[in-house]
């Protein structure tokens, strides 16, 4: 992703200005990178040589390669969530916002959402935590249907039942207003499907797999930025791809480093702009923080707009500094690390709940190069309530798990 995003820079290499890019900013990034890959190193070495207490497992030989769904608990699903669909388009049309059109609708719900601290009568608040149950159900049968493509066991019942869910939650992402949601979906396709392929088939083509890779996120660009009018970006209607793609995916390079030479100043809140969530818990809780908007400020360099989106550093600079950025990124490059090593040590078709769970959370990696995503929206009390929805979801929705060997009735 950093690869993608220096790419589009390098691109606007002098419109941009940055061949007087600061040492501290190339410090910043380089590092960050160096202290991943290292960290990533220590966690292989340690969860594959380190002897730990073996454990026998009867049945470690027996491996899933078909996961089957509950077909009625599935349609129930699926009206429940056209349900919710359709009151969540009903209350943007009442809200009292006015428009002419859907996009202007979607804009000034955008406007209203996000950057006003009076937006919580908008959408009700059951319906946002109907919400919680479309994004859950957009990566369940996101992973179920692509764990039984990835494993050549997929059915037409398959497609039926996976598809309208997965449609679904890409609707609601568009009445949100919301594509980052879209980006870590299909963030999550990309790793359900090649990790559980490469798993699965011992002779699988790299070289193929990478040109699907590469395929894919052209298609996600262009559909990114195909849809930018619908969701409310009304202001780039004139814009061309490259410039567009180029302010959201290389621009954070250029902003983060505007922002090292000329820092905002504002109130004091610990941690203001890395924990998010955890700030408005507190606040909730009655402690002393007051709203802010956890967007930030837009920037312009020689008459160039380049948006408010400035890499996963800036938030953890902004609030602790140098110590802070690399102290940050440690602790999430041994999350993901860690949590990867394990999960593949273990076998990843063996432990379908939590490669699920891995797909989820992957969206802050895929987020890195424009903004946190990890200590901003993961570390919170409400990803808990997400993780139980998984796993209620995962109960229910699955009739049962075909093993290789096993004949399929």
């Amino acid at each position: 992703m950093y690869i993608i995003s220096l790419g589009f820079a390098a691109i606007n290499y002098n419109s941009w200005g940055l061949n007087d890019y600061s040492s501290l900013t190339f410090s910043i990034v380089f590092g960050g990178a160096i202290i991943f890959i290292l960290i990533e190193f220590i966690c292989k070495f340690v969860i594959y040589h380190f002897r730990f207490r073996r454990v026998i497992n009867k049945i470690k030989h027996k491996r899933v390669n078909k996961i089957v769904l509950n077909k009625y608990v599935t349609i129930f699903i699926i009206v429940l969530n056209l349900f919710t669909i359709i009151l969540w388009y009903k209350a943007l049309k009442n809200s009292g916002l006015g428009f002419s059109s859907f996009s202007d609708m979607m804009q000034n719900y955008r406007a209203t959402t996000s950057y006003s601290l009076d937006s919580q009568d908008i959408i009700p608040g059951y319906l946002q935590q109907l919400a919680k149950l479309l994004t859950v159900c957009g990566y369940f049968y996101s992973f179920a249907l692509f764990f039984n493509l990835a494993n050549k066991t997929i059915k037409k019942a398959d497609y039926y039942l996976c598809i309208p869910n997965i449609v679904i939650y890409i609707i609601y992402s568009i009445l949100d207003s919301n594509r980052l949601n879209l980006l870590g979906l299909v963030g999550a396709f990309v790793i359900y499907y090649f990790a559980i392929k490469n798993v699965s088939q011992q002779h699988s083509n790299s070289v193929k797999s990478l040109f699907k890779l590469i395929v894919s996120f052209v298609i996600v660009l262009f559909v990114f930025y195909g849809i930018r009018l619908i969701v409310g970006r009304t202001g780039s209607e004139d814009t061309d791809f490259i410039s567009y793609i180029s302010m959201y995916v290389g621009a954070p390079v250029k902003l983060l480093d505007m922002f090292i030479k000329q820092p905002v100043s504002d109130f004091t809140v610990w941690g203001k702009e890395t924990f998010v969530s955890i700030n408005s818990l507190l606040r909730k809780m009655g402690f002393d923080i007051p709203k802010y908007l956890m967007h930030k400020e837009f920037r312009i360099y020689n008459g160039i707009s380049l948006g408010n989106v400035y890499s996963a550093y800036r938030s953890w600079y902004s609030d602790f500094g140098l110590i802070g950025v690399f102290s940050l990124q440690s602790i999430f490059s041994i999350f993901y690390t860690c949590y990867y090593y394990i999960l593949k040590k273990k076998g990843i078709l063996n432990h379908q709940f939590a490669f699920l769970l891995y797909g989820y959370f992957s969206l802050a990696l895929f987020l890195h190069p424009i903004e946190d995503w990890f200590y901003s929206m993961f570390v919170s009390v409400g990803t808990l309530t997400f993780i139980i929805i998984f796993a209620i979801i995962y109960k229910i929705a699955i009739k049962d798990e075909i093993y290789i060997g096993e004949k399929n009735d």
